[in-house]
């Protein structure tokens, strides 16, 4: 189960930051990238640093490890 808590915005992209537990991440703010503007890529999600939060909503996913 992974819970979606809060939403981030940057000038290249927006993200869901969310709670995996159990499950190393990699990166230092786990998030589900939803979408990239102004040329933004996928990984301008890692530099989001405002977060607001919103309440909380669990969804059940599968999660791969992609290499």
């Amino acid at each position: 189960m992974v819970e979606v808590n809060g939403i981030g915005f940057s000038n290249k992209a927006i993200a869901f930051r969310v709670t995996i537990p159990d499950l190393p991440c990699e990166n230092a703010k786990p998030h589900i990238t939803i979408c990239t503007i102004n040329g933004g890529k996928p990984v301008d999600s890692n530099g989001i640093c405002e977060w607001i939060s919103i309440p909380k909503l669990n969804i059940c996913c599968e999660i791969k490890l992609v290499k």
